[in-house]
């Protein structure tokens, strides 16, 4: 039996933060399970499904390979307001492009890949509908080469969040690591969460700075609640 690991974060929010486990409860058909952490809880959901289109040019030297999905919900904090959030997952594969020989050294097509990976979720509090948050992460990859991205802003405050591991070495991200996300604003930790506790561990674990206002943590709390949605292996919307 492996036992079971956690994330390295933030030694200032480890101290400051209390360590919430998950409940992911039971699901639905159309719905996502009712997560539910700390005063936390997921009272409404909705899931769409999964729309892919594939297309050719005419000698399919080039093929297109689009998905997206689309999912909501509201989250609440035991109090009258609550985060609203709706999100859209988007992956496009273009293109296999496939190198086609004409004889005497002509061809047509080249063998190539480009593949973008997008995921946005729009966030409102129900107290304040004028503050709008805006998490995406996603990037665009040229034959494994690209640049990736993860950040929660609402035009103003731009909130960044990092790949975290229970290896000192984050690169080595194996099945027998635990692995989340911990979210920092000019370098300071505002929370973290871990959506993988390694091989044979579905552990789901929340932590929240405790010197944030209500608001504040109600928003972050939204926002990690979607990067578990996207990211856990237990999620309903895979």
């Amino acid at each position: 039996m492996h036992a079971q690991k956690t994330i390295i974060i933030s030694d200032s929010l480890v101290v400051n933060a209390e360590k919430l486990e998950v409940n992911m409860g039971s699901l639905w058909m159309g719905k996502i399970k009712k997560f539910s952490f700390g005063d936390y809880a997921m009272i409404s959901s909705k899931v769409g499904s999964t729309i892919e289109r594939t297309k050719s040019n005419l000698f399919e030297t080039k093929t297109e390979s689009k998905s997206s999905m689309k999912f909501s919900f509201v989250l609440n904090n035991k109090t009258t307001d609550s985060a609203r959030v709706n999100a859209g997952i988007y992956s496009t594969m273009v293109q296999s492009l496939k190198k086609i020989s004409l004889g005497n050294g002509w061809s047509i097509g080249d063998d190539d890949m480009t593949e973008s990976n997008n995921f946005t979720a729009v966030i409102t509090i129900t107290s304040d509908t004028t503050d709008t948050w805006i998490l995406f992460t996603g990037g665009t990859f040229h034959n494994g080469v690209g640049n990736y991205q993860s950040y929660l802003t609402n035009g103003k405050r731009k909130i960044l969040f990092t790949l975290a591991s229970s290896n000192k070495k984050i690169q080595h991200t194996s099945v027998l690591n635990a692995v989340g996300y911990e979210f920092f604003e000019n370098g300071k930790s505002l929370c973290a969460l871990q959506y993988f506790g390694g091989i044979g561990k579905q552990t789901n674990i929340i932590w929240l700075h405790n010197r944030l206002d209500a608001k504040m943590k109600l928003i972050l709390s939204a926002a990690m609640t979607v990067v578990l949605l996207v990211n856990s292996p237990m999620s309903p919307i895979h």
